[in-house]
């Protein structure tokens, strides 16, 4: 079960609204653009910008990357659909990743976690903390012949590659 906090604090550089991703290119950060506001704003008060076209980007990188993978045709379509709405509200993009993602990997989502709160530490990671997560053994990626296994991806690599988690 994976619990998720839309009244946590959305803080600049953290990992709200990045997703590090391997390609044929090696490492690449892909990040939604978000509207400036005040600072320490809940995250599902946090605007997302449409200026630039961010999601061709998004989508094409995603492809490239994980269109070779095992499992990434099982739920392709329902991620792309799902930035393709594109939401006023990142956390709003944020769940409906997630939902796409959890669906695929047989996980429950209990969506407004204020009546079951999320550890303060798991809200405030950024890439510079990623080593503090449990590490997962290395698994069969992609682009893993050129750049060797790369830990700390998104949750999109996981699924692509190795598929649902039940029972792992």
């Amino acid at each position: 079960m994976v619990f998720v906090d839309e009244t946590a604090l959305w803080l600049r550089g953290k990992l709200s609204n990045r997703a590090r991703i391997v390609g044929p290119n090696g490492p690449q950060e892909l990040i939604v653009p978000v509207i400036k506001s005040r600072l320490r704003v809940p995250l599902y008060q946090v605007r997302i910008s449409y200026a630039d076209d961010w999601i061709r980007v998004h989508i094409g990188a995603l492809e490239a990357a994980y269109n070779s993978s095992p499992f990434f045709p099982m739920f392709r379509d329902e991620l792309f659909s799902a930035i393709r709405e594109k939401p006023e509200f990142l956390y709003e993009l944020n769940h409906r990743v997630n939902q796409a993602l959890f669906r695929s990997a047989g996980i429950k989502v209990l969506a407004n976690s204020t009546e079951i709160p999320v550890p303060a530490e798991l809200n405030t990671l950024g890439h510079d903390d990623i080593a503090l997560l449990p590490s997962l053994s290395p698994y069969a990626q992609p682009f893993a012949h050129k750049h060797g296994f790369t830990g700390g991806l998104c949750g999109v690599d996981l699924i692509s590659c190795i598929g649902r988690l039940r029972g792992r």
